[in-house]
């Protein structure tokens, strides 16, 4: 076993112990590790994060845990099947790393954490976060510097000092989340014109970004108009169907570039340094244009122009076929007449040889004769 931040009792003899591998439960008269929850476990000893700094369980017996960069896990433990439920700065927390968990006689959970003090409601879910401009004496409080009174009254500790308050006197009296978040600047690079061009008019105007072929990039440029440090400030964006989760950062512009062919949804919203997010946000229809010759008529057309030149070259082949036949066929018959030709004038020559040996075969008979005659 690791360093180990914290206890919690669960029995005179059970306690559960938050470390940074996790969370270990500790029989106190065994002296002995009797379970292990962790993200390696298997089944019921699976847990959605190892930095563990601080548990608390309430009077229903679900168990809250402020991890070192999970956020907040609502654990229900139940016999044979775990439940957890995880928030993070997605839902509307002012940081991720919460050094310790308690309940206020109001109900609500409060966060010491490394970016001001978290009110968090278990009933809504929803969160506020208070800094030094709201009374506390820093922004990051310590791992194990916290204390709950029996009054009820909180004592977090930091590099500043000491915050202490008690609960059910926090009030908020401003309503913060309707401050306007808008559009400052879209700069968006032409490739037909060859450089960047300012676009900010037509996407005021028509909440609509058209990529071209060729248009590598936009760079958009939003502003929470509440007239805060502006370093206080967060900002997240999301593409639906390309981002799985929002994107956040403390810039308030972001350069989006290839995208996928298609339409898309940008949305964008604020954040106040309190993690109330701002009730509206930026909602842009993003156009990606396909290239001419990835578009579906154009390849339809290319295949309709090879189909028919292979169609059309297959005729012309056959014709030419046809035609080297007739030719061929021509050739042969003129061949065939010649040889025919030939073949009489061979038979000819060979009756006329024919006649030539009888004529031959007669005339030394009768010359035959008459030498003989003239013995006589």
């Amino acid at each position: 076993m690791k360093t180990v931040y914290s206890f919690l009792e669960l029995s005179p003899t059970e306690v559960l112990l938050s470390t940074i591998d996790g969370v270990y439960q500790f029989n106190l008269k065994k002296q002995q590790i009797t379970n292990h929850f962790w993200t390696k476990g298997k089944g019921e000893n699976y847990f959605p994060d190892d930095n563990v700094y601080h548990i608390y369980q309430d009077e229903k017996g679900i168990f809250w845990v402020a991890t070192g960069g999970g956020g907040l896990i609502r654990w229900e433990r139940k016999t044979g099947k775990n439940t957890y439920q995880q928030f993070t700065i997605s839902d509307g927390l002012s940081s991720n790393t919460l050094y310790a968990v308690y309940e206020g006689k109001e109900g609500n959970l409060w966060l010491p954490s490394d970016y001001g003090v978290i009110k968090f409601n278990k009933a809504t879910k929803n969160s506020k976060a208070y800094l030094p401009e709201d009374g506390v004496n820093q922004y990051e409080f310590n791992r194990i510097s916290h204390y709950q009174a029996d009054d009820g009254r909180l004592y977090f500790g930091g590099l500043n000092g000491i915050t202490a308050f008690y609960p059910k006197d926090v009030t908020d009296t401003v309503n913060t989340t309707n401050i306007p978040l808008e559009i400052v600047e879209l700069l968006q690079y032409s490739d037909k014109k060859g450089k960047i061009i300012n676009k900010t008019t037509d996407v005021i105007q028509t909440n609509i970004i058209t990529l071209r072929p060729g248009d590598r990039f936009f760079d958009l440029k939003f502003a929470l108009l509440n007239f805060e440090n502006a370093s206080l400030i967060h900002y997240a964006y999301c593409i639906e169907g390309v981002d799985k989760d929002w994107n956040y950062s403390s810039e308030n512009n972001i350069r989006i570039s290839g995208l996928p062919y298609g339409n898309h949804i940008l949305k964008v919203r604020g954040q106040r340094s309190n993690g109330q997010f701002s009730a509206n946000e930026i909602t842009l229809k993003i156009r990606v244009i396909r290239p001419i010759y990835l578009r579906w008529w154009f390849i339809v057309l290319m295949v309709l122009a090879i189909v028919g030149a292979i169609y059309y070259w297959f005729l012309w082949r056959t014709q030419q076929l046809k035609e080297n036949q007739i030719i061929l066929e021509k050739q042969v018959e003129e061949r065939t007449e010649q040889i025919r030709a030939d073949k009489q004038t061979i038979e000819k020559q060979a009756e006329e040889l024919k006649n030539l040996d009888k004529l031959k075969s007669t005339f030394l008979l009768i010359f035959r004769m008459n030498y003989g005659l003239r013995l006589r």
